[in-house]
């Protein structure tokens, strides 16, 4: 990062470089006192420690001054720089060069336009460096914006590492309606509920930082679809336990009476696991163990723990309050250095889509060529099946013989239902509570596994013969993810809560159940329970978009979409990039069977009175028990299958029909289950070659205000045969794609908007490409607005810079600019210049260092060294403010820690590195050069 010399100024000034006082070297010496002299007159560039410098100084004017007279006056260069028109500046940041306008309540919050990328700064009182709020604090930046659902808010946090912001959402009355507050991480984010008028909230409560929050499209991609879902989020919006959260020690050795003892006096929390030797811990806590303080001053002189209590009580209910203290904790505990891990106890729902009609006969057995594999096995009573779910009704006419021993490992008394914690009944009670008819879910997932069949009554399941383990999880409102856990350990024959293990382990999980909220204490089981041999397989979610549901989006974990009769991904089904396999999942909205009767799936149910039934349900609980059962059958006939042998099948195609585009896709993985197809292969695998796929650039694309046309860029990915078959927009009236290319369809295309005729408003769309193997869909955003939007920033600092000797030469101060900053250097002495912008919105007193605005001529990620030796003007280019929390995925589709901005440039530590700048040590502290 860059240091410069500040000096106050009413509106666009010009200020010489003057020579260091203090200089801190790569090598960590500090040295102060008077340097030599210079004949031109310029500062020597050094690292940044990053420390508060001096904003203003009272001879930097009279020092500028008389360097301005050493110098040889004979180049003249000028440029002007662009701030891009969805580029707005926080209205309060702390440089002492910018002028402040609050906006830190609703009353005064600060409109922005949508979409936008907003550059700010917020800090507690005392913290962070001096100028414009350090004394009095600016804890909280309140913005006003029109949102459509579905976008994403994301918060860029500067200094997450030493310091936390958060991100709160509320409704245009005030209400919170979205929260994200995860400690030691560079991004927070909320999803937009529905269209509205909103006030989104970036605040601190002990610390500062600078930060960039961006709204944007609605997002599908890839890399934001992995941002959404990074392990570790805290969001108001999952569902959780409230006062409750589970626990991992890093320490192997157990977790002792003394040592439980100390954690509670330390966080105020009991752990209540039956295990004293499990590092993994359940903890639950009383409302009265937090603080309560009552707020008697004024907002900008509160301590920390009475602005956090304010900020509690803003816009809540008591139970948005209790998972918001729930979720301090949790990021108050997360920097514990013995835990491992710290996460709420995330509750999973039944994946049912609730239906009160009739609905038809087992037409999806058929479907998936079921007949065609009992023709070679109707299962085996050595494969067990252990469903994970509300328990299963043990007395079912249609279940009788099926069932081998379980447990019950709900632990909360009052979500058992049973009058206790675990124990070794998985009998469901019902989950229905004093408030509806219980589901008995748990056992409709078991039926289609394995009801009785050919025995003249009831239903069929898909595997005669095969076992199934009942274990109880989900209870009254759902089921935690250390519950689950637990359970899945138990079938998989590992330690677990209960202190005992079933005779004999199951071959496969099923868990028809899931929810928002990556879960370490639940991947870790899988991890555990697929090492020991266990086939798990989960529903995939009936969200119906491409957000994660665990436990199906765990690695490892066989996740299943749902189709409906027509073999369409069924309305109500996730998608998206963890999808392996789709299965009947029925649709109770349509009767594509042309029989009168709605399009569900058939399975045994059961009622509260005691009363055996068969009922239809829909949803992705129903498609995962139909993959569930066909691997039983295909362990029937080759019980040495592996977890790693379903994989390898799968992708092969060996196990499925590709009803959708060639090869794996977003909606049916690879394809519909196929029961013949699957149990003829067992015995023998095969391999498929694999096919190209489609590459479309960009992903997704925002018109703005003003832009009409887009180049979109289609292209393949490996040299076997593609072809685009179609390109449709989803709103014709105004959107429009026009193809430039023939032949396969490969090429160039013109995306091309018309506003004619439309009111002032956002407007959002899609558009579809389609090729022989593979479809993508891009979400185009577009405005309509009477009057043109200007892009704004802090007060920024032009510096001009000698790079052969590293010096400073000139500096040009642009104070609170607008639409563009139009620069100019005078007197310059011959020779080869680079030019680089930025903000101080920290007052910290450097550029360029995290959550600030930068720029570089011609662009950052590849400065120009300039030669000059004559007037020169023209030299254009742009500032924005760049997202430091930006990721890539490995090519097994996890988080990489490397920036999306490697090798042109990295955001990395304390500072910015720039092509192009020498630096002197490898490590993650800045490299910028300062100027001192």
């Amino acid at each position: 990062m860059y240091k410069f010399i500040k000096v106050a100024s009413g509106g666009m000034s010009f200020v010489r470089s003057i020579k260091s006082l203090c200089v801190v070297a790569v090598i960590g010496l500090v040295g102060c006192g008077g340097g030599s002299g210079d004949a031109e007159g310029t500062v020597d560039v050094g690292l940044s420690d990053s420390s508060c410098e001096s904003n203003t100084s009272s001879s930097s004017a009279a020092a500028a001054s008389a360097d301005q007279s050493k110098r040889v006056a004979n180049v003249n260069i000028s440029g002007a720089i662009s701030i891009p028109s969805f580029t707005v500046i926080d209205s309060d940041v702390n440089d002492s060069n910018s002028s402040a306008q609050s906006n830190s309540t609703i009353a005064t919050a600060q409109a922005i336009p949508n979409p936008a990328n907003v550059g700010g700064y917020v800090n507690a009182p005392g913290k962070g460096c001096e100028g414009n709020s350090y004394v009095l604090g600016d804890r909280d930046d309140y913005f006003s914006v029109s949102l459509k659902q579905g976008q994403v808010i994301r918060l860029s946090i500067a200094d997450y590492k030493e310091q936390d912001l958060n991100l709160n959402l509320y409704d245009n009355n005030k209400v919170l309606v979205a929260a994200s507050l995860t400690a030691d991480s560079s991004l927070e984010t909320v999803t937009v509920p529905s269209d509205g008028d909103y006030f989104i909230n970036v605040f601190a409560i002990d610390s500062a930082s600078n930060y960039v929050l961006s709204i944007g499209l609605a997002q599908t991609t890839t890399v934001a679809h992995a941002i959404a879902n990074r392990p570790n989020m805290l969001n108001l919006s999952t569902d959780f336990e409230p006062m409750a959260l589970v626990a991992k020690y890093k320490t192997s050795s157990s977790f002792s009476t003394s040592a439980a003892s100390s954690f509670k006096m330390a966080h105020g929390f009991q752990a209540v696991a039956k295990v004293a030797s499990s590092k993994v811990k359940l903890f639950k806590v009383k409302r009265t163990q937090f603080k309560s303080l009552v707020n008697t001053q004024s907002d900008t002189l509160l301590s920390a723990e009475q602005y956090l209590e304010q900020k509690l009580a803003q816009g809540t209910s008591a139970t948005q309050r209790e998972k918001l203290e729930t979720l301090y904790a949790i990021s108050t505990m997360s920097q514990d250095t013995s835990l491992e891990y710290a996460q709420p106890n995330y509750i999973k729902k039944i994946l049912l889509t609730p239906n009160d009609s009739y609905y038809a006969k087992q037409w999806h057995y058929p479907m998936i060529n079921l007949p065609g594999a009992w023709n070679v096995t109707t299962g085996n009573r050595s494969v067990i099946v252990a469903v994970i779910d509300t328990g299963i009704y043990l007395q079912h006419d249609d279940l009788v013989g099926q069932l081998i021993g379980g447990y019950d490992f709900i632990s909360d008394v009052q979500s058992a239902g049973d009058g206790d914690g675990i124990d070794n009944d998985p009998n469901d009670v019902g989950d229905g509570g004093a408030y509806g008819t219980s589901s008995y879910h748990g056992t409709h997932v078991a039926g289609t596994i394995g009801a009785n069949t050919n025995n003249g009554v009831g239903v069929a399941g898909i595997s005669w013969l095969s076992s199934i383990m009942p274990i109880r999880a989900l209870g009254i409102g759902g089921g935690s993810d250390y519950d689950i856990a637990q359970g899945i350990l138990y079938a998989a024959g590992l330690p677990n809560d209960s202190l005992t293990v079933p005779p004999q382990r199951a071959d496969i999980i099923n868990m028809s159940i899931g929810g928002a909220g990556f879960s370490q204490v639940l991947a870790d089981a899988v991890t555990d329970a697929r090492a020991a041999g266990v086939i798990i397989v989960a529903a995939a979610g009936n969200e119906a978009n491409s957000a994660n549901s665990y436990p199906a989006a765990l690695t490892g974990v066989i996740s299943v979409s749902a189709v409906d009769a027509a073999k369409n991904l069924a309305p109500y089904s996730s998608y998206g990039t963890t999808i392996d396999i789709a299965a009947p999942g029925g649709d109770t909205s349509a009767d594509l069977g042309g029989d009168g009767q709605a399009d569900g799936v058939l399975s045994t149910l059961a009622t509260d009175a005691g009363e055996s039934l068969v009922g239809y349900y829909q949803g992705t609980s129903m498609a995962a028990p139909h993959v569930a059962g066909v691997i039983s059958l295909m362990k029937a006939v080759n019980p040495a299958i592996t977890p790693a042998n379903i994989d390898s099948y799968l992708a092969a195609g060996n196990l499925t029909d590709d009803i959708g585009t060639a090869g794996r896709d977003d909606l049916y993985g690879y394809g519909l289950i196929d029961a013949r197809k699957a149990v003829e292969f067992a015995a023998g695998p095969g391999n498929n070659t694999g096919a190209a796929e489609l590459n479309v650039y960009p992903q997704s694309l925002n018109f703005g205000v003003t832009l009409t046309s887009f180049s979109l860029d289609i292209d393949k990915t490996t040299e076997s045969a593609l072809v685009v078959t179609s390109i449709t927009s989803s709103e014709p009236t105004w959107l429009s794609v026009t193809p430039t290319v023939s032949g396969d369809g490969l090429g160039s295309y013109q995306v091309i908007v018309d506003r004619s005729g439309l009111a002032d408003d956002i407007y959002t769309g899609e558009i579809t490409v389609v090729s022989s193997n593979g479809s993508k869909t891009l979400n185009v955003l577009m405005q309509v607005a009477a009057n043109s939007v200007s892009g704004k920033v802090a007060t920024s600092y032009v510096l001009l810079i000698n790079p052969d000797t590293d010096k400073v030469v000139d500096q040009y101060v642009a104070n609170n600019p607008s639409g563009s900053i139009n620069y100019s250097f005078s007197q310059a002495p011959e020779g080869n210049y680079q030019i680089i912008v930025g903000t101080d919105m920290d007052g910290d007193g450097y550029i360029c260092d995290r959550g600030e605005a930068c720029g570089g001529y011609p662009t950052l990620n590849s400065l120009e060294k300039i030669n000059i030796t004559s007037d020169i003007s023209g030299l254009n280019f742009t500032i924005t403010f760049a997202d430091t929390s930006l990721v890539l995925l490995d090519a097994q589709g996890n988080i990489s820690n490397q920036s999306v901005f490697t090798p042109s440039f990295m955001v990395s530590g304390k500072g910015l590195k720039l092509l192009g700048i020498d630096t002197n040590e490898a490590s993650d502290t800045a490299t910028f050069k300062r100027l001192d």
